[in-house]
């Protein structure tokens, strides 16, 4: 990654609280689209909050895990990135912390530029909703492509610890996925990553 003394210069001020808190550079914003995937926890130091940006070559150009950063600054975090990064479109699971994650940046930072998954409602119309939503049929369709994108060498992957998590991403035998059990074990970078590459697959742009 950049190093800090290089990013202090180029970094807008408030992002620089997060310099060794969780936060690898790799490279600075160009002129292109990036996008985001991102996986939201509570900030009470168990799962982190995470952000994975890529270009649009598939390149990994930010990572971001911390586990004691709250839901409101996680927000003030994306809104922040997001517009330095030429505004990236960005995928947050609504999930469980996702959703004021997601209120926040629509309607106090009036954030735009948001991935919105297809829903119905009670008369069966097709609706847009904000967010990407994770069923067992999303997370399994996220992953494959993740993983499809990964062996065909159409993403490259910057960071260690996504890496690392990558390595302890499995499928048990009922067909759930997610990190082999263990203290430390965690998978909230696989979730942001394959996230982001689902931005970019969705061929959406709102700003």
């Amino acid at each position: 990654p950049i190093n800090h003394e290089s990013l202090m210069s180029e970094l807008p001020q408030s992002l620089h609280k997060y310099l060794g808190k969780g936060l690898s550079v790799y490279h600075l914003p160009k002129r292109g689209r990036y996008y985001g995937g991102s996986d939201v926890a509570s900030g009470s130091g168990g799962d982190s909050s995470s952000l994975t940006l890529i270009d649009d070559e598939g390149v990994e150009v930010l990572a971001f895990h911390n586990n004691k950063i709250s839901v409101y600054e996680f927000a003030e975090f994306l809104n922040e990135i997001g517009r330095f990064y030429g505004y990236a479109y960005l995928a947050i699971e609504k999930n469980n912390y996702g959703l004021p994650v997601i209120e926040r940046l629509r309607n106090q930072f009036r954030y735009m530029n948001l991935y919105k998954h297809r829903t119905f409602d009670n008369k069966g119309n097709k609706k847009l909703v904000l967010g990407w939503l994770t069923t067992e049929t999303t997370k399994s369709i996220m992953i494959s492509d993740f993983k499809e994108s990964f062996e065909r060498g159409l993403i490259l992957i910057n960071h260690s610890e996504t890496l690392s998590q990558m390595q302890l991403f499995i499928e048990d035998s009922r067909g759930k996925m997610g990190n082999k059990k263990g203290a430390n074990n965690h998978d909230d970078l696989v979730i942001s990553h394959a996230l982001a590459i689902q931005a970019k697959k969705s061929g959406k742009w709102y700003v």
